[in-house]
């Protein structure tokens, strides 16, 4: 995805300025490329997010940014910023105008879903009745520099994904990013801090052995958090019914950390996620996984 200009933010926007009251510094601190930074004019900046690069000048009131993409399997270990950097050469550059003494790398949750290849997890896992699987996924987020709540300079999408159609049958579903999820504590559950860990408990409420196939998560209520020297998501609880559909609505379990990005609030009925068969898997390969 090309970077373009974002007047305004999707989701609600919350300075670090009010994290002040539920923050726990010894043992959730805000990473250096969340916190606000106040750039000198005519240097660039970079900020290094697991081989993804953002970078970026300031001339007054002018900001200049130029981004480099990597696939979502292309992940490296470094990680940080913002630090002085060469101007970046081959990347095509975006400009806009706002007045602002600090700039913020804001992370956000996609607006389409993500599908999670839990037969990639637990294709031979049957859960027992009564029995819980946990899971997790490293979510790719849009990121964008921001000046302020509704002043956003431009947005991006670090991490490149295969999109897959997720749905019941070829009629019914829809199109989301393709994302591998692992058991939490396996080889698999890698903790990159570029990325928004999800957690996923599932829960056998059947009175038979079920599977779970691949889950559909819907990130609009969903927020993000500053976790452990990177990011987070709230935590899901599905109930699994006998077909393996999720019985009920899913339930958000929130974090005690502080929040980066507030998800929307939707009533009750609202779904969070969607448990359905690839019926085609990476239709569209925006890069190689």
């Amino acid at each position: 995805m090309s970077p373009v200009p974002c007047p305004l933010s999707l989701f609600p926007f919350v300075p670090p300025a009010r994290y002040n009251s539920r923050r726990r510094p010894e043992t959730n601190p805000i990473g250096p490329p969340w916190q606000p930074f106040q750039p000198n004019d005519a240097v660039w900046y970079r900020w290094r997010l697991n081989g993804a690069v953002a970078y970026l000048r300031r001339d007054r009131d002018l900001w200049t940014m130029a981004f480099e993409t990597v696939p979502l399997r292309g992940l490296e270990a470094g990680f940080g910023g913002p630090e002085p950097a060469s101007p970046p050469e081959g990347l095509a550059t975006v400009r806009a105008r706002g007045e602002g003494d600090a700039v913020f790398l804001h992370p956000y949750l996609c607006d389409r879903p993500y599908a999670l290849g839990l037969g990639d997890a637990a294709s031979a896992v049957n859960l027992a009745p009564g029995s819980v699987c946990r899971v997790v996924a490293a979510l790719p987020p849009v990121l964008r520099f921001e000046l302020g709540p509704e002043n956003a300079l431009a947005e991006w999408t670090p991490f490149s994904v295969p999109q897959t159609f997720l749905g019941a049958n070829t009629m019914t579903g829809e199109f989301c990013h393709s994302i591998p999820a692992f058991f939490e504590g396996s080889d698999g559950d890698a903790r990159w801090p570029a990325l928004v860990r999800c957690e996923i408990s599932l829960t056998n409420r059947a009175a038979t052995t079920v599977s779970p196939g691949r889950l559909a998560v819907y990130p609009e209520q969903m927020s993000v958090y500053a976790m452990d020297g990177g990011l987070a998501t709230d935590e899901l609880e599905i109930d699994l019914c006998d077909s393996g559909q999720a019985a009920g609505v899913p339930r958000i379990a929130k974090r005690d950390c502080p929040a980066l990005t507030a998800g929307a609030r939707h009533g009750a009925g609202e779904s969070l996620a969607r448990l359905g068969i690839g019926i085609i898997k990476n239709i569209t390969h925006i890069g190689s996984m």
